[in-house]
């Protein structure tokens, strides 16, 4: 009986100085932890410098401007896409010390950056398909034997194309690669229509002599099979 009393009076002395140490313990906690949080929004803020330089850095990449070409526009986005990568690595380590923390909040304006960012690489990449897809058209078009030239369905296709290239977000016209694009397709279906009046069984050879004087180039006359 006396032991258990004992043991319960020591129960009690130890939960009364605990009582009294607890102001000073939470302060101290509170200290580390304010720290802690300086240190971690220190760092989140020097991330987020860093992720808006590269955006900024972005912005005058040759993956913007259309007479950067097919093959080197698709080597630079894979460059974008594999910085972006390591921002994304990089957010999931501090993710780790902000969910801690309970800082979780504190990596939103970078994160939302970065996601910005991956929109925007995404639909340069569907902007370069759609161009790889134009430029191999209008390659294979430029060897076709004049005899075989079908403007009528050539304009159909320019026509599909200038249709996909429409439905492009907004915020991707404002681009070089957009505008050559387009531009280009404006001008071929602006052309075919006169190569079709070439192609008129009404054209005479003195129509194509005057032809060669306004542009300057020879054309043989009669057409070789093999011309295109």
């Amino acid at each position: 009986m006396l032991a258990r009393k004992a043991k319960l009076e020591a129960y009690t002395e130890s939960w009364t100085a605990a009582k009294k140490a607890a102001p000073g313990v939470r302060k101290a906690i509170k200290q580390v932890a304010d720290a802690q949080g300086n240190k971690i929004g220190e760092t989140i803020a020097a991330f987020k410098d860093k992720v808006d330089a590269f955006v900024a850095g972005m912005k005058t990449s040759p993956m913007y401007a259309y007479e950067t070409g097919v093959d080197p526009g698709y080597t630079a986005l894979d460059a974008f896409n594999a910085e972006v990568a390591k921002f994304e690595s990089e957010m999931d380590r501090l993710r780790e010390s902000t969910d801690v923390w309970e800082m979780s909040e504190a990596l939103n304006p970078p994160k939302a950056v970065i996601q910005e960012v991956r929109t925007e690489l995404a639909n340069i990449k569907t902007l370069w398909d759609l161009v790889a897809c134009v430029t191999s058209t209008l390659d294979n078009w430029k060897g076709t034997l004049w005899a075989e030239i079908d403007t009528g369905g050539m304009e159909e296709e320019c026509k599909l194309f200038a249709k996909v290239i429409r439905t492009f977000d907004k915020s991707v016209r404002d681009h070089d690669v957009y505008k050559g694009l387009d531009q280009t397709l404006k001008n071929y279906l602006a052309a075919l229509p006169a190569v079709g009046d070439l192609k008129s069984p009404s054209m005479r050879d003195r129509h194509w002599q005057q032809l060669m004087e306004i542009t300057g180039k020879d054309i043989p006359l009669p057409f070789p099979e093999d011309f295109a």
